[in-house]
Formats: structure tokens, C-alpha cells, sequence
């Protein structure tokens, strides 16, 4: 994915930094802000997920905000509650 990210970028002549890492234990700064999306911390076990809360953290500023989403897959199959999903 980080491939395709960068072909976009040239595409778009943006100046673009990928890191590639763990969220586990990636140290890259501080910011004002975290955004994992897609559902890429529901696939943590327990233990991974309390590792990746902790490293988050550590990459936030002082009242840095974290944003995250998670699917509920038994959710969205129940009653064909996939077609009412809205995102915004």
C-alpha cells in the first residue's frame, strides 16, 4: 500500500514522508493528532492493541487527540445493516 501511496503522490507532485512501521512501537514525533482508519487496530489481539494505544501516545503532543474507527463485522451482516451504513 505504501507503494501505491507513493505512485499517487508523484502522480500528484505532492512532497510526501511515508514512514513505514509498527504501530506497536513506532517513534516518529509528536503530533497534534493520530488518525488509524480503515479498521487497522480491530485486527490487534488484546495485548497488541494496549501496546499500540501506549505507542500512539507517546507520538501525541499534550491534548493530542486520537481517532480511530472500528467495523463490527456481525453488526453490518445482521439485517443487511451494511446497505443503511453511512459514513460521513
Amino acid at each position: 500500500m505504501l507503494n501505491v501511496a507513493r505512485h499517487k503522490a508523484i502522480q500528484k507532485n505532492l512532497d510526501v514522508k511515508f514512514i513505514k512501521g509498527d504501530m506497536r512501537d513506532l517513534r516518529v514525533g509528536a503530533f497534534d493528532a493520530v488518525i488509524t482508519i480503515f479498521n487497522a487496530i480491530s485486527h490487534l489481539t488484546k495485548a497488541d492493541f494496549i501496546k499500540s494505544i501506549r505507542s500512539i501516545h507517546k507520538n501525541l503532543n499534550a491534548g493530542g487527540l486520537y481517532i480511530f474507527d472500528i467495523f463490527n463485522l456481525f453488526y453490518l451482516l445482521k439485517d443487511d445493516n451494511i446497505t443503511r451504513l453511512t459514513i460521513d
